[in-house]
């Protein structure tokens, strides 16, 4: 199996979480039917306000402020996660100038940083999803541990690695229907 030298960039790797960021979000709004919210609670206040029934005016207002704040609450975490992204790959000493290798085989991701050498398992990873040309591994909490791209491996290596994990049979983590 390959090992990929490269150079470490944090642009790259902000751009990388930012469009998992933006993945998970388009995810998280698929589960609620926002079109049909918006007509009902449209509906709600058009049929109230005609009929001079608060109660059903004020319901279509609730559930518009609901999905209103669900939906800024979502942007807004978006950027806080892209910032505290950034501001971690600021702290490190994650120095362009250093050797960073990144390899996987049967075993695992394999990674070496400036000499330090460290393997991490496929049994850590326990669901995946591919987002284009990403491929995003996450651990049993389904938290994002791992996002391997393109940009950084080559299509060919990525390739390789996305046939690995399927024969690992680490599951999708929002399946396609």
């Amino acid at each position: 199996m390959p090992t990929i030298k490269t150079q470490f960039n944090p642009d790259v790797s902000v751009e990388l979480y930012r469009g998992y960021y933006h993945f998970h979000r388009k995810q998280q709004l698929k589960k609620i039917p926002i079109n049909l919210l918006i007509i009902l609670a449209a509906a709600l206040i058009a049929t109230g306000t005609v009929l001079e029934i608060q109660f059903i005016a004020l319901l279509g207002v609730i559930i518009t402020v609901s999905l209103l704040s669900f939906m800024g609450w979502l942007y807004y975490s978006v950027g806080r996660a892209t910032n505290s992204i950034k501001k971690f790959l600021d702290s490190e000493d994650l120095s362009p100038q250093h050797d960073y290798s990144f390899g996987f085989d049967d075993n695992g991701l394999k990674y070496n940083y400036n000499g330090d050498k460290s393997t991490v398992g496929w049994n850590r990873f326990k669901y995946h999803q591919q987002n284009g040309n990403d491929l995003y591994l996450f651990n049993a909490k389904k938290k994002i541990v791992e996002i391997i791209s393109t940009q950084i491996i080559g299509n060919e290596p990525f390739e390789e690695f996305v046939n690995l994990v399927k024969a690992k049979n680490i599951p999708e983590l929002y399946p396609k229907a």
